[in-house]
């Protein structure tokens, strides 16, 4: 239970790329960037990289697998 507690803290302190955002969502590159586009991700630039936090993408997972549930 406290290796999950771990991952989780970690998960929403980091900054992920765009690879590692499409590995944890399944969605594709096009996908992620529309998403950031519109407004729909939030991110963060650092020089020529966008970052997507990982408090969003905890969010995001937790709210997609409630609703598989449901």
């Amino acid at each position: 239970m406290t290796v999950n507690r771990t991952r989780k803290l970690n998960m929403k302190n980091r900054l992920y790329t765009i690879k590692e955002t499409k590995e944890w969502t399944q969605l594709s590159d096009s996908s992620i960037r529309r998403h950031i586009k519109s407004g729909e991700f939030p991110h963060v630039k650092i020089g020529s990289r966008i970052m997507i936090p990982g408090w969003f993408l905890d969010e995001l997972l937790n709210t997609t697998a409630s609703d598989a549930a449901a």
